[in-house]
């Protein structure tokens, strides 16, 4: 029962698409933690997931079509319950080979490569990079359930990836970049890594202001402009507000921006009507929480209260906390934003290397 096709090439995109697969690996993850030293624990390769095992021809269990002419162990089979058979895949069996994995700060997580196979410190640095992605992005989604922090950080990034900019979890951060648009906008590194032209820093962030002097002592600059981001709490039940109706567009007929969006499943474009006139529009991301983007009240229908009216409105339909972000030079949104109900979340700062 292995997808085998040489060695596994769909390790990261395995554990994040199955929910149940991610549980397991973040219990590994756990035990892992709790090793007074590193441990081997088995192949690399797919025989180290549940739903991937060797079953011999006696019904019982191994780990490694390798191991299939070895001494069968009859108190594993296939007949075994399902938490036993998960604890045979993460059983310590393997003593360590390499001085080199004693100090390294993923061991065993990475499965410590395979017991017939010596691998190169190339290959061991690959799959390094590809197992400190895999744990950033599950450690982000575990955070994402119960910390506004992080709810509206991910949020965000998918808008990012809908307006065409690319997100990549590092080991140690975040890195979005936009090729076609070079500026500090679309391409800066969220993490306090001292190595990119821009990153970027949350007030909210643990250790900021460490991470802020640090950065300063390495030459960087903090931009005089910053976003902030307010958010609004919907504990209570409200009675709907249809002064506005919102018209959901394709993004064929709702965009014409410039910018190259893409369609995802989390992204909504809407158009603003009251009474017979589009007075402006808006897009949403929807996930646990909802973002606020691109928002804009059209310059012909200002002045009239619609902006904050229109965000009081949306407060009574969505069921969910929101969030909208601005500039720090804008005054007249911030002013909109905190009269329609939303407070001052956090404030969001880049820092420019100097060259």
């Amino acid at each position: 029962m292995e997808n085998y096709g040489g060695e596994s090439t769909c390790y990261e995109g395995m554990i994040l698409a199955d929910e149940e697969l991610n549980e397991e690996y973040l219990d590994l993850l756990e035990y892992t933690n709790s090793l007074e030293k590193p441990n081997y624990i088995g192949a690399f390769c797919n025989v180290d997931f549940s739903g991937s095992i060797v079953i011999r021809p006696d019904g019982s269990l191994c780990k490694c079509w390798a191991e299939v002419v070895e001494t069968s162990d009859a108190g594993i089979s296939i007949n075994s319950e399902t938490n036993n058979v998960l604890h045979f895949i993460k059983q310590v069996k393997h003593s360590i080979e390499r001085l080199s994995c004693e100090n390294c700060i993923i061991y065993p997580t990475c499965a410590g490569g395979c017991k017939y196979k010596n691998y190169t410190i190339s290959e061991c640095n690959a799959r390094r990079r590809m197992v400190l992605s895999t744990i950033c992005r599950l450690y982000f989604k575990e955070k994402i359930k119960s910390d506004t922090f992080y709810k509206i950080l991910n949020n965000e990034m998918l808008w990012l990836r809908s307006i065409g900019c690319k997100v990549q979890y590092r080991n140690k951060g975040i890195e979005i970049s936009r090729i076609d648009l070079p500026t500090t906008d679309f391409n800066f590194y969220i993490g306090a890594d001292g190595d990119k032209k821009c990153i970027r820093l949350s007030q909210k962030m643990k250790d900021f202001t460490l991470y802020d002097h640090c950065l300063v002592a390495q030459g960087y600059k903090r931009d005089s402009d910053y976003d902030i981001n307010y958010f609004y709490s919907n504990s209570e039940k409200n009675v709907v507000d249809d002064t506005y109706v919102f018209e959901e567009n394709t993004l064929d007929i709702w965009v014409n921006d410039g910018f190259v969006r893409k369609n995802n499943r989390y992204t909504k474009y809407y158009t603003i009507r009251y009474g017979r006139d589009i007075v402006g529009k808006f897009s949403v991301v929807i996930t646990d929480i909802v973002g606020i983007y691109d928002f804009a009240i059209y310059e012909n229908n200002q002045g009239f209260g619609h902006g904050t009216k229109v965000l009081r409105s949306l407060m009574t339909r969505t069921g969910k906390d929101l969030f909208i972000q601005t500039w720090s030079d804008n005054y007249v949104a911030q002013r909109c934003y905190e009269k329609a109900g939303f407070i001052k979340y956090e404030l969001v700062y880049r820092y420019i290397r100097n060259e």
